[in-house]
């Protein structure tokens, strides 16, 4: 029963954080066309869309470097911390490496 249970816990941990890195990715997209967050909250979809205003762009390009490149650094980082949480929690991995 418990060898079950650690075989299916790698990959539910990982279907967490996808799930985590997805949610993340459906509020920017949804606040930056405007059917998410309210304008008057923060958020970084938000912080896209005041940016990608046509007279802001042209004027002001770097507005919209900050708060794209935290998105991507974001998704980046719980990725890397879900492969790395997949294998650390592998049991297979322990025995290879001997």
């Amino acid at each position: 029963m418990g060898h079950r249970f650690l075989n299916g816990d790698k990959v539910s941990i990982k279907l967490i954080i996808v799930f985590f890195l997805g949610f993340i990715i459906a509020e920017s997209v949804l606040s930056l066309i405007g059917l998410g967050i309210q304008s008057k909250d923060p958020s970084w979809g938000n912080l896209l869309s005041s940016a990608t205003n046509a007279s802001i762009l042209v004027l002001q390009p770097w507005l919209i470097i900050p708060p794209a490149l935290l998105i991507i650094l974001t998704v980046l980082a719980f990725n890397l911390l879900g492969d790395g949480l997949r294998d650390a929690l592998d049991p297979r991995s322990l025995y290879q490496n001997k």
